[in-house]
């Protein structure tokens, strides 16, 4: 959502949903793909990012859509130029982050760019198989969640795991800031340089049946989303605690905003 009336939503199909009544209603958007459309980030009023993955018979390339009319029309850069795509990320007007499989000669499986997206070039270095969720504080600091489900830390040329034990033996999914969410029920946080185990307030048996998957922030406020997809945890303390809140939704849910 870019106010509280002006939002959008992807999906699979190459599927792109606007609303501009604050969700009341929704109307279907073209972008020239029928590809599995990952994640949607606006860098100001005028200019939005759509990312994603395309399977063909040479298999898997990467989507990326851009519009600078505020939403009102979508265009498709880099075709078949980079690898599948599972995020994007601005940390400013001209600096920001691609991210999704590694391969060929895009082993990092991490693009950058300095000029607004104008340009994307490869970051150096191996990555382990890509990367399926990332969050950037600065260009040479951030987290990184690995396809083989570690935590990493970014350093802006290169990335270290965070300890294996903080993972509690489970695959991560997703990261935010000082946060990282996965399989298992698992939920850290990293506090005074360490990471541990987060504070969520449900029965662990009942935990280790949820995968978390989606993470969102305004302000202290910090919202966790998975499968199962009928309780979501809510924390008003910056993630410091959480507290399971009832959804009614029998769906996996795989992406999350706060207002």
């Amino acid at each position: 959502f870019l106010d509280a009336n002006n939002g959008w939503t992807v999906g699979d199909d190459g599927a792109i949903w606007r609303t501009t009544d604050g969700g009341a209603r929704w109307e279907r958007q073209s972008g020239g793909t029928r590809g599995s459309l990952r994640r949607v980030v606006f860098q100001d009023a005028q200019r939005g990012w759509i990312c994603g993955r395309e399977d063909g018979p040479g298999g898997s390339s990467g989507v990326l859509l851009v519009t600078r009319d505020g939403g009102s029309t979508w265009q498709r850069v880099l075709a078949g130029a980079v690898p599948a795509l599972h995020g994007i990320a601005f940390v400013n007007d001209n600096d920001g982050y691609l991210w999704g499989e590694a391969s060929g000669p895009y082993s990092s499986g991490l693009f950058q760019t300095k000029d607004g997206g104008r340009s994307w070039a490869p970051v150096p270095g191996l990555s382990p198989g890509g990367w399926t969720s990332a969050w950037f504080a600065a260009m040479d600091s951030g987290l990184l969640v690995g396809m083989d489900g570690r935590v990493h830390q970014f350093s802006g040329k290169e990335w270290s795991p965070i300890p294996a034990d903080a993972l509690a033996n489970h695959r991560a999914l997703a990261c935010l800031g000082g946060l990282a969410c996965g399989e298992g029920g698992l939920l850290i946080d990293q506090q005074s340089g360490r990471w541990s185990l987060a504070r969520s307030h449900i029965d662990a048996k009942a935990l280790g049946q949820v995968a978390w998957r989606a993470m969102a922030r305004q302000a202290d406020r910090v919202l966790v989303a998975g499968s199962p997809g009928g309780v979501v945890l809510l924390s008003d303390d910056g993630g410091r605690h959480f507290a399971p809140r009832l959804t009614g939704v029998p769906h996996s849910l795989h992406d999350s905003c706060l207002l």
